[in-house]
């Protein structure tokens, strides 16, 4: 009997880890999307000289969102937002970004809001992906 209640309460600690855990990827995740959406604010709107530091930071926290989604993964978490991504990411660069008619994206229509929703949508999208594994969560080593 106590064996088997060390057992559940052992089963119950990995459970709360690893829902902290990837809580914690999340709640990273979503301060990553919210700083590339200022980057890219700054970039089109703030950057007349073009810089190139503010591209390499996009550019960066492009690819630590897909790491980040890389580790979820690895967690269990199917993130179905894979074309989701991939619109943001358009509309983000769009196909004037790092030439010398960046500024451009900005006569693109409503290209502002379209980059907002979208990241609205991306961080929707990770939320209703981790929501959905943690209401039905089974730690893979005890399965």
């Amino acid at each position: 009997m106590i064996a088997a209640g060390w057992y559940v309460v052992y089963r119950n600690s990995l459970k709360i880890e690893a829902r902290k855990e990837a809580r914690e990827f999340v709640d990273h995740l979503d301060g990553v999307i919210d700083s590339l959406h200022r980057s890219i604010i700054r970039y089109y709107c703030e950057n007349e000289q073009h810089t190139g530091d503010l591209s390499s930071s996009i550019k960066a926290e492009f690819l630590l969102i897909s790491h980040y989604l890389f580790l979820l993964k690895g967690l269990g978490i199917n993130f179905t937002g894979g074309a989701l991504l991939t619109n943001y990411r358009k509309a983000a660069t769009g196909m004037f970004f790092e030439t010398v008619e960046f500024k451009k994206q900005r006569d693109i229509p409503n290209w502002e809001a379209e980059v907002a929703s979208l990241a609205a949508q991306l961080k929707l999208a990770l939320r209703r992906a981790y929501f959905s594994w943690s209401g039905n969560y089974e730690h893979p080593k005890i399965g």
